[in-house]
């Protein structure tokens, strides 16, 4: 049965790993990788940030993809039950992210792969704790529900 407690644990194990990784990317990008960007020579900076996207997609587009896939996948089954609401809050932090994302990181990326601008550098790393706080909230909530899963299976 798709909806057994050990299927309902399984996918929020799963779930479990794919969003703390992105907790760890997205504190290491926000206390690491981003401030390193002020170190960085002007005239390499478009080289970087390009390499920094290129490099940093390859690890966080799947796994943003999987995060969403397995979020909208506990949604759907923990539907009718006690837990859809910690389902659906963990789902629109995860949009918050995704429109964070889109709206708030990707602009700032465009904008450093052109040339170096201290003011987007500063931008890119005050807006990216949004991400990061949604995102460790994100980790904890899961967590509880995984937990809460563990107990029924």
């Amino acid at each position: 049965m798709l909806t057994s407690p050990s299927v309902l644990l399984l996918l929020a194990l799963v779930h479990l790993a794919i969003t703390w990784l992105m907790v760890g990317v997205i504190w290491l990008v926000q206390l690491v990788q981003y401030p390193s960007f002020r170190l960085v020579p002007p005239q390499a900076l478009p080289a970087f940030a390009t390499a920094h996207a290129q490099g940093i997609g390859l690890l966080v587009g799947p796994a943003m993809v999987l995060e969403a896939l397995t979020a909208v996948a506990l949604v759907y089954l923990l539907a009718k039950g006690e837990l859809a609401g910690l389902a659906w809050l963990g789902l629109v932090l995860l949009l918050g992210i995704w429109v964070a994302t889109a709206v708030l990181s990707v602009p700032c990326h465009h904008l450093l792969s052109l040339g170096h601008d201290v003011s987007v550098i500063e931008r890119l790393i005050n807006t990216n704790w949004v991400r990061t706080v949604l995102w460790t909230l994100r980790g904890l909530l899961v967590v509880v529900l995984a937990l809460k899963l563990a107990g029924r299976a």
